[in-house]
């Protein structure tokens, strides 16, 4: 099975489109449509990034690990530059609040050659931007 798309609902889109432009652009995701309830976002056509203003409404507390719902999505970085890179950004456009874990290797990770940095979006969502070395 392949992902064919993967969506999200977020609170504000401009603050979500600053965040999800400077972490999935220097993936090779392209933004692909743009209006005021929603964003998406395209590489290669290969696996759609769906960005959905939420309804403030049905917002509630930050899903926990082993909890039913998300956890965090994991990005694959080509290098781990460029998840440095991509870290620089999102401290640049949003401070550290938005940190969860800077770069490091992560051995407890999918064995020692797991290089992450863990960031909250704008909504609070956990993003995993990450590289693994093949052995």
């Amino acid at each position: 099975m392949i992902l064919h798309h993967l969506a999200l609902s977020v609170v504000c889109l401009e603050e979500s489109q600053k965040f999800y432009d400077a972490v999935l652009m220097p993936l090779g995701y392209e933004l692909v449509e743009q209006n005021e309830a929603i964003l998406v976002y395209d590489k290669d056509n290969e696996c759609e990034f769906l960005l959905y203003k939420s309804d403030p409404k049905r917002s509630g507390d930050a899903h926990q690990i082993y909890q039913p719902g998300f956890h965090h999505i994991a990005l694959k970085a080509s290098s781990a530059e460029q998840v440095d890179a991509i870290y620089k950004s999102i401290v640049r456009l949003f401070g550290k609040n938005h940190i969860i874990n800077a770069p490091k290797n992560y051995p407890e990770y999918h064995g020692s050659r797991y290089y992450a940095a863990f960031v909250l979006d704008p909504s609070n969502l956990k993003i995993d931007i990450m590289y693994q070395e093949k052995s």
